[in-house]
């Protein structure tokens, strides 16, 4: 059976993050993977633009998810930053919040079904836990 992965990242500051997509997209393509989702665990707006890029020139077209709160944070290393300047025009539209996302991939799947691949902050995840019932589930996040 082919692994359906969700990437969780805090894609920001380091280029761990964007090996992982790039990988993610590149297993995805060779049927190797099934890149179901990315939630972006960081509040600058930069890092949910950042991994659409990602997936778009990829090729897996994943949905994203952006944090909660998001911001125009960046710092002096920035690499979602850096990424968004240069190939903007290529990245599709955000139109998930992380936890809505997790609950509608979550409903789709059957149990068990689902690896998480989780670089940086646990924050959708403990966000996802606490949630309740919404348009997707009238299961908990629990």
């Amino acid at each position: 059976m082919v692994p359906r992965l969700f990437i969780e990242t805090d894609i920001f500051s380091d280029v761990d993050d964007v090996g992982a997509i790039a990988l993610a997209n590149v297993f995805h393509l060779r049927g190797e993977a099934q890149l179901i989702g990315i939630g972006v665990n960081t509040a600058s707006r930069y890092g949910p633009e950042a991994a659409s890029i990602l997936n778009v020139i990829g090729g897996s077209n994943a949905p994203v998810g952006r944090f909660r709160e998001v911001d125009d944070s960046t710092i002096d290393r920035d690499y979602a930053c850096d990424l968004v300047t240069t190939f903007g025009a290529h990245s599709a539209p955000i139109v998930h919040e992380s936890v809505a996302l997790w609950r509608k991939v979550l409903s789709e799947s059957a149990d068990a079904s689902v690896t998480v691949v989780s670089i940086g902050f646990l924050t959708n995840l403990a966000d996802l836990l606490k949630s309740g019932a919404d348009e997707h589930s009238d299961l908990s996040g629990r």
